[in-house]
């Protein structure tokens, strides 16, 4: 977790000419010393409206305080960080903020115990638990199983939204396939192989800490709906991406459930890191803790090579090795939701 401290806001716009204030709220973040009128200045250039500051409470974690808001009101998020709230709302959602902001300060310790001693190497103890450690253990395996339960029907939506705009480039408002800008790169293992002492020259070695957390869970339920196996791409053809179908109710049923979902997926990931850092707290420097979690931490050796002096020293070899991938494409539904939801008691 970035621990990095800040402020988040809560900004609304006022037309100068008729005095009306926005239906819309702006929930961002700035960081460090920066306060919310100064981040209020960059918001304020080219903008006809005058940006007023509503609210604003200083947290460590800012970042993470930031994703937690944005995702518990994703049914009120109309696009980017501009969400729809009314004065009830408003009020509601910065006592939500507080709430967490006075979470991540009571964490604050555990989780700078835990960035410390992710840096330093595990030994090979296996600790015993005790009767709060599987207490805690048993807390997170609740967790873990609500989890997966919301991934599994985050991910039957997205299945069943990129069937029905199969062969478009999307839903308007809902989803819609994102293609990938590949930058050129370098094959190295083609220069590698045929010039290997060129490639050594360029090829220096870093060492770093590499760990890997993995807590016991329940095994994730099979799903009983069975897709039956399809020559149908995976995206749609280059002359229909542009083509975007319009939504009907059950589309826009299916959106609003997914906004839904995601504020219980955040709801549920927030517990889960506090969870997990009880458990890294824990373990301390051993290497595991019995029938609950493992968490080694080992100095691995990586191979970095040198695009840039490459590049410089041998130009027109660097010109004859380098390529750009293929594009790739990713089915995305929405965040937000820049329509209005009139189903489900949501608008």
């Amino acid at each position: 977790m970035n621990l990095t401290p800040g402020s988040l806001y809560f900004m609304r716009e006022r037309d100068h000419v008729t005095g009306d204030i926005s239906a819309y709220v702006k929930i961002g973040l700035t960081r460090d010393d920066r306060t919310s009128e100064s981040r209020k200045g960059d918001h304020q250039t080219g903008n006809p409206r005058e940006i007023i500051v509503i609210e604003e409470l200083v947290s460590p974690a800012i970042s993470e305080l930031e994703t937690q808001m944005h995702a518990r009101h994703a049914i009120d998020r109309i696009t980017g960080e501009w969400f729809a709230l009314n004065e009830t709302q408003l009020s509601d959602a910065y006592l939500l903020a507080q709430k967490l902001a006075k979470n991540l300060e009571k964490h604050l310790p555990g989780l700078q115990r835990v960035e410390q001693i992710a840096a330093m190497h595990s030994t090979e103890e296996e600790i015993k638990p005790d009767s709060t450690l599987l207490d805690i253990h048993e807390v997170y395996k609740t967790n873990a199983a609500q989890l997966m339960a919301v991934e599994d029907e985050l991910k039957e939506i997205k299945e069943t939204l990129r069937d029905f705009a199969k062969n478009t480039g999307g839903i308007n408002g809902v989803a819609g396939w994102r293609v990938s800008a590949p930058r050129p790169k370098i094959d190295e293992k083609r220069l590698q192989s045929d010039f290997p002492e060129i490639h050594s020259k360029f090829t220096s070695s870093e060492t770093s800490m590499a760990a890997r957390f993995t807590a016991t869970k329940p095994r994730r339920a099979k799903t009983t709906k069975e897709k039956p196996e399809t020559d149908e791409p995976t995206s749609p053809p280059l002359d229909r991406i542009d083509f975007y179908l319009d939504r009907d109710q059950a589309v826009e049923e299916l959106h609003a459930r997914h906004l839904i979902l995601l504020a219980r997926q955040g709801e549920l990931t927030w517990e889960k890191d506090f969870i997990e850092t009880q458990m890294k707290v824990a373990c301390g420097n051993a290497k595991s803790i019995s029938g609950i979690c493992s968490w080694p931490r080992l100095e691995t050796i990586k191979s970095k090579f040198d695009k840039r002096g490459f590049t410089n020293s041998h130009p027109d070899m660097a010109y004859s090795y380098t390529f750009t991938p293929a594009p790739t494409y990713s089915f995305i539904v929405n965040e937000f939701h820049p329509y209005a939801l009139k189903i489900g008691g949501t608008k």
